[in-house]
């Protein structure tokens, strides 16, 4: 069979030379094909096409004037119902045709036409945020030379989004004119007639780096439409295969930066160019940077200590030493904290682990340099015994540190031992002495009416031979040689006097308790000198938690012991969630509040007591009050104005526990008493409050309706509440009991 190609060109060729045979040789075929082929497009010509009819004929005007109404965006499955009612009695199938075909008709009228765009340099730079699941991604594009920018977060606050647009510009080394951004809520303040109102905060910033925001029109392709397809690109080609996650934006942000190389250096298919060549002519056109980079955010500022070391988040971050004394701002984000000063940045570190130190060598002009332990003699006796020279050093030097406490009082002797054996004698005795681990001026005369004036050759074929435990245990030969620790062990283990003294300068007690008994078992076990630190340090500080421990819990001063194990959820009204999220402690560190309300019985106190303790364990410092407590706590302060002392007292406690609040009134100091703890709470402590009053009613105690408004305004805004509900317990287990309870009247 021929195709239609092949019978067009059968039919030409006929019409050519106008007779079979010569069509047949210059189309290649038989002339009974060319016939053929020729009668059947005499036959087409001559046959009117039949018109088929459908089922949904009746309809069709229907459906053609409701597609034209919606612009061609109604569907099918809407628009069955009214064919139906109209008289449509064919498939579902056959009228989805129907719309397709209308759909395809009123589109191939009105087409959306619009402009491409046309761009100048150095103009506009085009924004938006994308996101897949709960990592958020910031496209930047520059419209003309196309050159694009991609920064990480865990959030789209306007924060974010004022720190990943000044990266941007320092990358871009300039600010365009215009900055066009999607309506979004961090940055649009409102809209009046259709027109977007941008933050302040928004304003200040544009302000500070001096270009005009715009925002792009909704439903808009024309205006939108460029950074749209960046989003979706770095969502497609970065995000998914790179399965990159919120978990860690510091390895996000890399691989990001990575694709921006990537992006940039190649050509670009709708310019036909390469954005960073394009960006090195647009950066001509660009407005300068501030000199003075925007502050955004809450301002950090950290005083340099005399290590030439800030402090952040309990750990420390060193910073040029000529820096000493001034005041700094510190910067974290994407795991990196940087220390500014008068808007430069002058350290750049990875943020640390409390209590850990990020030093970096250049701050202190080179490595730190190995310490030097030089023996500076100052009396008599330690200026006629060094003068021996390196011998007698480093012979002080191991007798020290061998703990040899006669050491002061023996070198005079051993100065004295020169004129009676000579120099030479002397320095080998001490050399024999510091091999064999002999300080004592009796080892050294021993060693001296032993001989020593052989050839160093001779003493060191002279020395005994080491045991494996001697090389296992450096310590051990030295031992050896020790007259007063080689006698057997008294039944009662006691600590070396100065050993003991020195324990409880330091306030070590537990190790001071343990050492006896340990350096038994350590010689007898042959610990190594690790093993034998570690045991005692784990015990100190086993002992120092502990002692912690009792301290925080007695400076809680709880009215009772109560436990989160103790506390049936089942049986209570607070919902698992809820108490499984108060049980973690997560809302402390957030400097969230828990707020518990209900009627009396139902549990308030005792997981607020419970929580607590949780606290107490976890490390937190608490203190708990009834509201009658803490109020007549700050009353007294009145008397000589230190209101704001007790108050700053009070507050050095991560978590305060406020119970019964609400069961007697208070009067107008002591309403204003309660709010100016909470008010100087709000954000810096979390506090715990019980109440049986729900919170439309804390005016029924609270004189002030304004105070009441305000105090509940700064509690809730930070807060997890929980309503309890249900029979009071009390009642429950009194008649449990067979005891009689009273019926409210």
């Amino acid at each position: 069979m021929k195709s239609v190609r092949e019978r067009m060109d059968i039919n030409a060729a006929y019409r050519e030379v106008g007779t079979y045979r010569g069509a047949a040789e210059m189309c290649g075929t038989t002339p009974k094909t060319v016939k053929r082929t020729v009668l059947r497009a005499e036959r087409d010509e001559n046959t009117e096409t039949e018109v088929v009819a459908h089922n949904y004929d009746e309809v069709r005007d229907l459906v053609a004037a409701r597609v034209a109404k919606t612009h061609g965006r109604i569907s099918a499955k809407r628009l069955l119902p009214v064919a139906v009612a109209d008289g449509y009695d064919g498939s579902a199938r056959n009228f989805r045709r129907l719309v397709a075909a209308e759909k395809a008709a009123w589109r191939a009228g009105h087409h959306r036409g619009r402009r491409p765009g046309v761009w100048a340099p150095g103009d506009m730079l085009v924004i938006d945020w994308g996101e897949i699941g709960p990592l958020y991604v910031f496209c930047a594009v520059l419209a003309w030379s196309r050159w694009r920018f991609v920064s990480f977060a865990d959030n789209l606050g306007a924060e974010t989004t004022f720190s990943a647009l000044a990266a941007c510009f320092e990358e871009l080394g300039g600010v365009p004119k215009t900055v066009l951004s999607d309506r979004m809520g961090c940055l649009k303040g409102g809209t009046v007639a259709g027109v977007v109102v941008p933050t302040a905060s928004y304003v200040r910033f544009a302000t500070h780096y001096g270009f005009r925001p715009d925002f792009c029109e909704g439903r808009d392709p024309e205006s939108k439409g460029l950074v749209e397809n960046l989003v979706g690109y770095a969502k497609s080609d970065l995000m998914i295969p790179n399965e990159l996650t919120v978990t860690d934006l510091t390895a996000a942000n890399t691989a990001g930066r990575a694709w921006m190389v990537e992006v940039n250096t190649v050509e670009h298919s709708q310019i036909v160019a390469v954005p960073n060549e394009r960006l090195a002519t647009e950066r001509e056109l660009l407005g300068p940077l501030p000199s003075l980079r925007a502050q955004i955010g809450k301002l950090v500022v950290r005083k340099v200590d005399r290590l030439s070391c800030v402090r952040f988040g309990s750990a420390r971050y060193s910073v040029p030493t000529r820096h000493i004394a001034k005041q700094v701002e510190v910067r974290v984000s994407d795991g990196r904290l940087q220390v500014v000063f008068l808007g430069n940045v002058i350290a750049d570190h990875p943020v640390v682990a409390p209590g850990e130190t990020s030093i970096i060598d250049a701050h202190y002009d080179g490595p730190r340099p190995a310490p030097r332990r030089a023996v500076r003699p100052k009396t008599k006796a330690e200026i006629a015994f060094c003068a021996l020279g390196p011998a007698a050093d480093a012979f002080i030097k191991a007798a020290a540190a061998a703990g040899t406490t006669s050491l002061g009082g023996d070198l005079e002797d051993l100065a004295a031992l020169q004129a009676a054996h000579g120099k030479e004698a002397l320095i080998a005795a001490l050399e024999r002495a510091v091999t064999f681990g002999r300080f004592r001026a009796a080892d050294v005369r021993s060693i001296l009416a032993a001989g020593t004036r052989g050839s160093r050759g001779d003493r060191t074929r002279r020395r005994p031979r080491r045991s494996v435990a001697d090389h296992r245990h450096p310590f051990a030969r030295r031992l050896r040689h020790r007259g007063d620790l080689m006698t057997a062990p008294t039944s009662k283990a006691v600590l070396a006097g100065d050993l003991d003294l020195g324990l409880r300068r330091l306030r070590l007690g537990a190790m001071r308790r343990l050492a006896p008994e340990l350096l038994i078992t350590a010689k007898t076990q042959r610990w190594s000198p690790e093993e034998f630190l570690r045991t005692l340090i784990e015990a100190e500080v086993a002992s120092r938690d502990a002692s912690n421990a009792r301290g925080r819990l007695k400076q809680a001063a709880f009215p009772v012991v109560k436990t989160l194990d103790e506390f049936n959820v089942k049986a209570s009204s607070v919902k698992p969630a809820t108490f499984a999220y108060l049980a973690s402690l997560e809302w402390i560190a957030a400097r969230e509040n828990a707020c518990l309300v209900g009627p009396a019985g139902t549990g308030k106190s005792h997981l607020l007591v419970a929580l607590g303790h949780a606290a107490v364990e976890a490390g937190h410092r608490v203190r708990y009050f009834t509201a009658a407590e803490l109020v007549e706590t700050l009353y007294r302060g009145l008397a000589d104005n230190s209101v704001g002392r007790v108050i700053d007292t009070i507050l050095k406690a991560d978590l305060v526990l406020i119970d019964e609040i609400g069961f007697a009134p208070l009067d107008d100091n002591g309403a204003q008493l309660l709010f100016r703890l909470v008010a100087a709470a709000y954000e810096r402590r979390s506090l715990g409050i019980g109440s049986h009053w729900p919170f439309e009613e804390w005016g029924r105690f609270l004189p002030e309706h304004t105070t009441a408004v305000s105090l509940l305004d700064r509690l809730l805004h930070h807060a997890v509440i929980v309503a309890t509900q249900g029979e009071s317990y009390r009642m429950k287990e009194a008649r449990a009991k067979g005891t009689p309870t009273p019926t409210p009247t």
